[in-house]
């Protein structure tokens, strides 16, 4: 009779022994399944979240108009003071308010927030496709000035911007430098890391070419003789190095030149002619410290 080895068969590894370990690789599999998906529902609800607080922002800027919604997040901006000009016809007729210190020899020229205000909207109606509306002003305080608007390109948005203007300390090459405190989208505060970015990347570069050129024209001058800004109450005061009383003194001399002249050498002077002048004509003016070369540059005011 043939034996039968039971041990062999008991050590045999049943039919089903590999069933037994695919839950484990099922569970491993969703898990990982589950992590994914996880990942990509987190993703999804930050983008959404994102899309979400760009629109309401873009409300709250005035950008677009959303029923209900605008209502909600969306308030009407005013300007911290608002600039009424009556009579428009007064500021073109009005001399320049400015006084002469004899001392410092300066010359302070005073300008309204009124005034100023009305020299934008003056240029904003001469231009064809202005980038701002009428309702465009300047609110000047202490140290600090607003201008308030309502931009119309690219995008309709009320913009309301305040900074702070301060004169240059000792080393620095820029004759001022400015703080951007509020820069306002609609009812829309822009942080102040965005902001001091924007400055940093737009307001340095459009700054640099002013510095250069103004630097390039004062490199010769005393530094007693940069112009100065103040900015005090509802009003913009521009301290300049001119000697009104030289100015005048040197017209005065110069009248008298040209009275006794003969006509031949008043014509050449009425018609700008400098370089046919007689040379007693030419001796005579640099006495009074006019040179032919500055009398050339009037031609460039020449109506004609």
């Amino acid at each position: 009779m043939a034996r039968i080895n039971f041990k062999e068969e008991n050590s045999l590894p049943p039919k089903d022994f590999k069933s037994k370990f695919n839950p484990l690789k099922k569970e491993r599999r969703t898990k990982r399944r589950s992590v994914k998906t996880n990942c990509f529902f987190l993703i999804g609800f930050l983008f959404i979240f994102i899309l979400v607080l760009l629109f309401v922002m873009i409300i709250k800027a005035g950008i677009i108009e959303v029923p209900i919604l605008s209502q909600i997040f969306y308030r009407v901006p005013t300007p911290s003071r608002l600039i009424v000009i009556n009579n428009p016809e007064s500021f073109i007729q009005k001399s320049a308010n400015f006084q002469y210190d004899q001392t410092t020899k300066m010359t302070s020229i005073e300008l309204t927030e009124e005034e100023l205000t009305f020299v934008i909207r003056q240029n904003l109606a001469k231009q064809k496709e202005p980038r701002f509306a009428q309702n465009t002003q300047v609110v000047i305080s202490d140290g600090e000035i607003e201008f308030f608007g309502l931009l119309l390109r690219p995008i309709a948005v009320n913009i309301t911007l305040k900074a702070k203007v301060f004169k240059a300390e000792a080393g620095e090459k820029a004759p001022y430098s400015y703080q951007i405190t509020q820069l306002k989208l609609g009812d829309l505060n822009l942080p102040p890391s965005l902001i001091d970015w924007l400055a940093h990347k737009y307001g340095q570069k459009a700054g640099a070419k002013y510095n250069s050129i103004y630097l390039n024209r004062i490199s010769n001058l005393d530094k007693s003789k940069i112009p100065l800004i103040e900015l005090k109450e509802g009003k913009l005061i521009l301290k300049l190095a001119i000697d009104i009383e030289a100015i005048q003194s040197r017209t005065l001399n110069l009248f008298k030149i040209v009275s006794q002249l003969d006509k031949a050498e008043q014509e050449k002077l009425n018609n700008l002619d400098f370089d046919n002048l007689a040379t007693t004509t030419v001796e005579k003016l640099k006495e009074i410290g006019l040179t032919i070369d500055q009398l050339k540059k009037l031609k460039g005011l020449n109506p004609k």
